[in-house]
């Protein structure tokens, strides 16, 4: 990872985007293309910076090009500027542009130009490649809308007009609106798990309502976007959820496209989890195994440290402490390098606790600090359980004070804060149920409370607390 000095360099923030393949490509684009040489010496000192300082690296690069002249900072920012603008190109031509953009700005040359025996040649070979593409993909229907639209304005320099063309067009026109249409849908779905107050398009509404009441199984894409849409706005049905997956799984598909509709998958079964569903905790330990094996749920590689721990949490939650062990070493080469031991240990302490070992795990969890926000927030958690546990209830306080004002402090958890806060205030009542002479009366009333909160983490340990303070005499 670059330093955060030379980010302000937007060549080297870009450059730090592209994978390794990428850059590699990159500099054979500088080479086949006859570039001016200085950019790739350039290039070289940008990929892996060695100094900390940008205005040390333009020293570095300056002295490294032109030795015998006096520095001047001028001729290193045109360099940057050049090697900016070259990147940009090649960002355009070989990973922003797919081959069916190239091969429709060709069909348009031609029909412009009026080479009209390649034109018809190229529209032929265009039209049976559509026709015989049998993989799911939403973008046909864009792309034989395009190509029919072509077809039509080639035509109508001949003053012909074709009716069935026209229709065609329209019905691909259609069906690529309403495939965007669902997918914007999706995205105003998900910004409202966040905020119920975030507002409402009756208008958009209404026409997602009116396409959801039309079969659509003969054009697999919409009907899977459908499925989704029922997935999150009927979500008590879980039916739902099995007919996303079984229309989802046999689809031979992208890695960018199976990132994302996998992700809705996993996005239900969270919700339903924390709604302490219990049936999708098996469901998606399995999904993320999926997303391990194909891929999916890494980024170039690399596992957030987030979702390792949720990998840990729910073979906790199923009580397969062998498995979580196992999990916790399988998955751990594939965090972030940097992250890998603070998050592995904070991992194996919850495993530990678990396990009984609870002072074991919490000189672990003093030991580490973190860079993650919401694994420092679960941190702090474990630790006001073990505190409890250990009947330790100076320093429980002092945790759940200091807990509840990082939580607060802390702009971006959406309605993950409420969920935060409220473990927080039910612990206090725990430990004051623990310490109070009139624990039947007190042990009730939160025991009502609880069975009817649905925005709170670990309430399962909060139930079984309270359980156990009851149970003693």
């Amino acid at each position: 990872m670059y330093l955060n000095k030379l980010k302000n360099i937007q060549i080297v923030e870009l450059l730090q985007h592209l994978t390794d393949k990428e850059i590699s490509n990159f500099e054979k684009f500088l080479e086949s293309d006859g570039s001016n040489p200085a950019l790739l010496v350039c290039l070289s000192h940008l990929i892996k910076p060695k100094v900390k300082d940008p205005e040390e690296l333009k020293t570095k690069i300056h002295r490294d090009l032109y030795p015998q002249l006096p520095y001047k900072d001028v001729r290193v920012r045109l360099l940057f500027s050049d090697l900016l603008k070259e990147l940009k190109r090649y960002i355009h031509q070989q990973i922003a542009s797919s081959e069916w953009d190239s091969e429709i700005d060709l069909l348009k040359f031609y029909r412009k130009r009026r080479v009209e025996r390649a034109f018809e040649n190229q529209f032929a070979q265009l039209k049976e490649k559509l026709n015989h593409h049998t993989l799911w993909d939403e973008n046909k229907y864009h792309h034989h809308y395009l190509l029919e639209l072509e077809k039509l304005k080639y035509e109508s320099t001949k003053s012909r007009y074709n009716p069935t063309n026209f229709s065609e067009i329209l019905a691909n026109f259609e069906t690529h609106v309403l495939i965007q249409r669902l997918r914007l849908y999706l995205e105003h779905l998900s910004f409202r798990q966040f905020g119920s107050e975030l507002n409402t398009f009756p208008e958009l509404e209404s026409r997602i309502h009116e396409a959801m009441k039309t079969d659509w199984s003969q054009i697999p894409e919409v009907n899977l976007y459908i499925s989704v849409v029922k997935l999150f706005t009927d979500p008590e049905n879980t039916n739902h959820y099995e007919k996303y997956i079984s229309q989802l799984q046999p689809l031979s598909l992208d890695l960018e496209t199976k990132k994302e509709l996998y992700s809705l998958a996993l996005n239900y079964c969270i919700r339903k989890i924390n709604k302490e569903d219990e049936i999708f905790l098996k469901k998606t330990l399995d999904l993320y195994d999926d997303g391990v094996k194909n891929s999916w749920l890494l980024d170039n590689g690399v596992m957030n440290q987030v979702t390792y721990k949720n990998i840990i949490t729910l073979c906790i939650r199923l009580g397969q402490f062998e498995l979580a062990e196992q999990k916790l070493n399988q998955y751990k080469e594939f965090v972030n390098h940097k992250d890998r031991e603070s998050i592995f240990q904070f991992n194996q302490a919850r495993i530990l606790k678990e396990k009984g070992q609870i002072r074991d795990a919490l000189i672990l969890l003093y030991s580490n600090r973190y860079k993650d926000s919401l694994i420092e927030i679960h941190a702090r958690i474990e630790m006001i359980k073990i505190y409890y546990e250990l009947k330790e209830d100076a320093l429980l306080t002092n945790q759940v004070q200091s807990t509840e004002k990082f939580i607060n402090k802390l702009e971006k958890l959406g309605y993950h804060k409420k969920y935060y806060n409220n473990f927080c205030k039910y612990a206090n009542q725990l430990n004051k149920l623990r310490n109070t002479s009139k624990k039947s009366s007190v042990s009730k009333e939160l025991l009502k409370k609880l069975n009817k909160e649905t925005e709170v983490i670990e309430k399962n340990w909060l139930l079984k607390e309270v359980y156990n303070v009851v149970s003693k005499p």
